[in-house]
């Protein structure tokens, strides 16, 4: 089957989406083996009802509307962090390169120390203006494969935080539902086969990981490298 839609939704969006119902999926393959056919069944369903593009934006969104948290608890938009004269982990002498250039590209000086420490809501958005800008110049994936690289893990992780409540809730249900085919084939005495064992470890597996793995430090980590690329490409000369 060959799905219509892009790199980037697919990855991002759509693929969150689907590892976040996946615990529903293995319940179902345990409770009925013969008819449940996995992932082509899904698609399957979910193309013909138009759920491709439908599970692709619910991804989307619950990402989204988890990030402004995720930027609160991370002291801001990590592009703005990261130009801040303040609190920047970037170098000093690389830090005042990039004010340079980004000044430039918005055809204004970039705030000092001192204007920073004065108004430091209108520092960050001088610094979220000469962002978007540069985000307008660097959208070619072909000419800055890294960015788009880092975007895209980004999305993935920020929209697998934006579904955790989901994924947890759907793990536990897939657990419940292969230990209940496994006590119901016991009081029938219904001869049991590796499955709703397997089953089930893999629900608690999922489960572990949705409660240890997807956390804002581990979202974290690609958006630091999205913005760390973004800016590196100011020193690029296709811009």
């Amino acid at each position: 089957m060959s799905l219509k839609i892009d790199h980037y939704t697919y990855r991002a969006r759509l693929l969150p989406a689907l590892f976040t119902i996946l615990p529903i999926a293995v319940a179902l393959s345990v409770w009925f083996p013969d008819k449940f056919v996995g992932w082509g069944m899904i698609f399957g369903f979910i193309t013909t009802f138009g759920g491709t593009a439908l599970l692709s934006q619910l991804g989307r969104d619950w990402g989204k509307s988890k990030e402004p948290g995720l930027f609160k608890k991370w002291g801001g938009i990590p592009t703005t962090r990261m130009l801040r004269n303040r609190q920047s982990s970037l170098e000093r002498t690389t830090l005042a390169r990039y004010h340079l250039k980004l000044a430039e590209l918005l055809g204004r000086s970039m705030p000092d120390a001192d204007v920073e420490k004065d108004d430091v809501r209108g520092a960050d958005d001088i610094y979220a203006s000469a962002t978007q800008i540069l985000r307008e110049k660097t959208r070619d994936k072909q000419k800055f494969p890294l960015i788009y690289a880092e975007n895209v893990n980004y999305g993935f992780r920020r929209n697998l935080w934006g579904m955790k409540g989901i994924g947890i809730t759907l793990s536990a249900i897939g657990i419940i539902l292969c230990l209940m085919h496994i006590f119901i084939s016991w009081r029938l005495q219904i001869p049991m086969s590796p499955a709703p064992f397997v089953g089930a470890l893999v629900n608690i597996f999922l489960l572990f990981g949705w409660l240890t793995l997807i956390t804002p430090g581990w979202v974290r980590i690609p958006a630091d490298a999205y913005a760390r690329n973004l800016l590196a490409s100011l020193d690029s000369n296709l811009l």
